[in-house]
């Protein structure tokens, strides 16, 4: 892994978006509603961070700012769980995609479920756990 306290800010992002999320500079740039171009000339230095680049790319991926702005790790944000199931239900109905239309019917099923309906689903869950290992 490299220093990324070495690294100027341009590359971290260019390392976070190539070997950590794994997107194109296309992508990455869709997700941060941003042209693609503006990312290449990012990448290479040539365009100064925006502090709303900052801000948004911390906000998307949940990355650490001051990883992506002075290289101190971690790379991302530590979150609790409350933050991330917080997180989870926020973008589901957030987004009115219909690919994401049988998680939405799911938790509301769940959410429907007593205390002895849980214990038959924590049951089937450990279950098929042990068979995985």
């Amino acid at each position: 892994m490299p220093e990324f306290s070495n690294m100027e800010p341009f590359e971290r992002i260019k390392y976070l978006r190539k070997n950590v999320l794994k997107l194109t500079q296309e992508k990455f740039a869709d997700e941060l509603h941003i042209a693609r171009s503006s990312i290449s000339v990012i990448e290479i230095g040539k365009m100064a961070i925006t502090d709303r680049n900052y801000i948004a790319i911390a906000e998307k991926w949940n990355i650490n700012e001051v990883w992506l702005r002075e290289g101190k790790e971690p790379i991302f944000k530590e979150v609790s769980m409350e933050e991330e199931i917080a997180a989870y239900m926020g973008d589901l109905l957030a987004n009115d995609d219909e690919d994401r239309e049988f998680q939405r019917r799911f938790i509301k099923a769940l959410s429907k479920l007593d205390v002895k309906d849980w214990k038959v689903i924590e049951k089937i869950v450990n279950d098929m756990a042990k068979e995985k290992d």
